[in-house]
């Protein structure tokens, strides 16, 4: 199993006791197990089936990170009862927010391949009725999977719009501020958005509001006032690569993180910095993660939070 695979397939959650095995092998195997899917067009519209008004349609987003792609869902469920939906939905990715930049061509469009307003995703069928409010986990989905981001590794904005009347945003339009993108594994190929995640991403992904596994960050450059803050807890992935946990208040992103070996234990620092007003998140996002590659493997050592010199919680899929 790769490291992606057992970090989306239960690791324990650092505030689990470790001795309840039963209840985190459930959880994994409830993560694991593909979900069937129809895609995201379904031909046959049931008989008498009223279309999704406006004010119908609630849109629930999700996101699963790896250590090499960003899984990103948007999902629509009825408010009321279930009704026929026939979409064009885009995605776009800038630097900075478009509500403050004069719109998202002012608001420097990062330079990924395949998600140009001229080819959106159809989502076409039944929109199931869900709950009024609160995150919906089912309901007629759209995924999208984002790989070899080589750019700064500040969180982007995302912007989810309604693409349906020939091309031209009309019904809605919908912008979020994420933690992550994903890691650079090629610099001399570009960075690409494709449509259709895996089984496995989709059942992981979750809302930014919602416990689970930290979304993994990529170090940003051009930050200031550069500090150390406290490690929470970390994440074994194997005996060399570890995941320091971390929040990010408002305005702040990792800047770098390191670790510190000696023969007993590890040290580990991360390092967050203020982002210029124009691209700051305004969220806190109270569980993000940076990766920590070892020298020598862990084996038995102590981890400890290089700022305040304590123990921290080592969570671990073994």
């Amino acid at each position: 199993m790769s490291l992606d695979d057992r970090l989306r397939s239960g690791l324990r959650t650092l505030a689990e006791p470790e001795q309840d095995t039963e209840r985190a092998l459930t959880a994994a195997v409830l993560r694991i197990t593909p979900k069937k899917s129809a895609g995201f067009v379904s031909p046959s519209r049931p008989a008498g089936m009223a279309d999704c008004a406006n004010n119908d349609l609630k849109i629930t987003t999700a996101y699963d990170t790896s250590l090499t792609d960003e899984t990103i869902v948007f999902r629509f469920t009825s408010v009321h009862k279930p009704c026929w939906v026939n979409e064009k939905i885009g995605v776009t990715f800038t630097q900075r927010n478009p509500a403050k930049s004069a719109g998202i061509q002012g608001a420097g469009i990062l330079p990924v391949q395949g998600y140009k307003p001229s080819a959106p995703v159809t989502m076409q069928g039944v929109v199931p009725a869900g709950r009024p409010t609160g995150n919906e986990r089912h309901g007629l989905t759209v995924s999208w999977l984002w790989t070899n981001w080589c750019g700064d590794g500040s969180g982007p904005f995302v912007t989810f719009a309604d693409y349906s009347a020939q091309g031209v945003k009309s019904d809605f339009t919908y912008t979020y501020n994420i933690p992550s993108v994903p890691s650079c594994t090629d610099r001399s190929k570009p960075s690409v958005l494709r449509a259709g995640a895996s089984d496995t991403s989709i059942a992981g992904a979750r809302s930014l509001d919602e416990p689970g596994p930290p979304f993994i960050v990529q170090p940003a450059g051009g930050l200031t006032n550069v500090t150390l803050v406290s490690t929470t807890g970390v994440y074994k992935l194997d005996d060399r690569t570890l995941l320091a946990v971390v929040a990010e208040p408002p305005c702040l992103v990792l800047d770098h993180a390191t670790a510190s070996e000696t023969a007993n234990q590890v040290a580990i620092y991360v390092y967050l910095g203020k982002q210029p007003p124009d691209t700051c998140h305004v969220d806190n996002f109270s569980s993000v993660a940076a990766v920590i590659h070892l020298s020598q493997p862990l084996g038995h050592k102590g981890v400890v939070d290089g700022k305040s010199s304590q123990p921290v919680p080592v969570a671990s899929s073994s």
